[in-house]
Formats: C-alpha cells, sequence, structure tokens
C-alpha cells in the first residue's frame, strides 16, 4: 500500500475508501506489504463486469456511496495495472470529498513506492502528512505510507521514525506487524521500498490488439 490506495483492509474497517463493493466483485487478499491497506484485487464475474461503469454512475450522480465508489474504482484500476487512472481516480477524490484521508494515502503509496517514472517523494510525503494529520496520526498504515513516502526522498531518519511509530500502532492495535518491522530493517539499512504489487504493474492500460 504505503497502502488504504492502497485499497488495503484499513478501508474497509474505517471507510479507507473501500467497502460497499458491488455484488459480484470480490476483493481477494490485500498486498502483504504490512500496511494492512494494501490494495485488494477483484475477480469480475457476471453482470460484475460492469463494476466499472456503476463506480462511476454512483461517483457521477454524488451518491452516498461516492467516497466508496472513488476507493473501489481506483483500486480497481490499479489491479487491472492502470496507475494512472488510478492516481486520477484518487486526485479526483481528494477533490471532491471533504477530508478523504483515504485518497490522499492511496496516492501517497503509487507515489512512494510504485514503478520508475511514476514516484514523487516530495509529493508522496505532502499527502501522507496530510493523511496523518486528519486521522490523528493513530492508523498504521497511514504511518507506514509516510514512513514509506520518506524514504522515497532519502530521509531515512524520519523513515524509520515513521516506521516505529507504525510498528507500535499495529501492536497497540494487536495487528500482526511482521511487514511493518521488514521495512523498519530496510529503512535502517538506507533502502527505500518497492511495492511488488505496484511494480508490477504497467502504468497504462495493457495494449488493445490491432487487427488490420
Amino acid at each position: 500500500m504505503a497502502h488504504l490506495g492502497r485499497g488495503r483492509d484499513l478501508g474497509r474497517s474505517v471507510g479507507r475508501g473501500g467497502g460497499g463493493v458491488q455484488a459480484g466483485v470480490h476483493p481477494q487478499p490485500a498486498e502483504p506489504d504490512g500496511s494492512g491497506l494494501g490494495p485488494p484485487t477483484f475477480q469480475l464475474d457476471g453482470y460484475a463486469a460492469g463494476a466499472e461503469a456503476a463506480f462511476r454512475e454512483a461517483i457521477r450522480h454524488k451518491s452516498a456511496y461516492q467516497p466508496l465508489a472513488f476507493g473501489d474504482l481506483a483500486r480497481l484500476l490499479e489491479q487491472r495495472g492502470d496507475l494512472k487512472g488510478a492516481m486520477a481516480v484518487y486526485q479526483e477524490g481528494i477533490e471532491k470529498v471533504e477530508k478523504w484521508f483515504i485518497g490522499y494515502n492511496g496516492l501517497a503509496w503509487i507515489l512512494a513506492v510504485g514503478p520508475d517514472g511514476l514516484r514523487n517523494g516530495p509529493e508522496a510525503v505532502r499527502l501522507a502528512t496530510e493523511a496523518c494529520r486528519m486521522t490523528n496520526n493513530q492508523i498504521p498504515g497511514l504511518l507506514d505510507t509516510l514512513a514509506a513516502a520518506y524514504a522515497e526522498t532519502g530521509d531515512f531518519g524520519k523513515a524509520v521514525e515513521y516506521q516505529q511509530k507504525a510498528a507500535a500502532a499495529a501492536a497497540a492495535a494487536k495487528r500482526n506487524g511482521a511487514e511493518y518491522r521488514e521495512r523498519l530493517t530496510l529503512y535502517e539499512q538506507k533502502r527505500p521500498y518497492r511495492s511488488p504489487y505496484l511494480t508490477s504493474r504497467e502504468f497504462g492500460p495493457p495494449p488493445r490488439e490491432v487487427k488490420p
């Protein structure tokens, strides 16, 4: 995640921006990045293949489901490999949903630990800092994102500081913090984290076959 864009399970428990997934769209296990916010994948079957259209319709009509639709749509696009599309959805949600910390965190996660060409450490720090401020620095996955963002900028002192806070918050919540500790070791070695889930994705939708 750097991660609740991470579509992680946080969204499902505290309105992370996930949650209300349409019937027939089945969230799969989250990215094992320790944030607890890693993006779930979706199996699209039957009429649920139109999930993207349903999410966009909910966004367009500004329904009560709109915040969840932004999160679900962003994670759906992530799974498809359209990271730029997911980033655009997070950005739109940030602009339209007041104090949508899930969007700040999701966008920050991609900018912090995503593939070459998309990462932007300073912007990731700005967004992740705002997400943590909105939640009083109490959500482990958001602190984890902020630590990853600092690591991307090369400020490993801050990365270690916030990763320690993330691990402590996870322990206090009685959550498995193994991945948090693994990333802490990485930052202590002055090495940034790269998400296997995101770095295996393309920058956009896969190319379509062009028939003569």
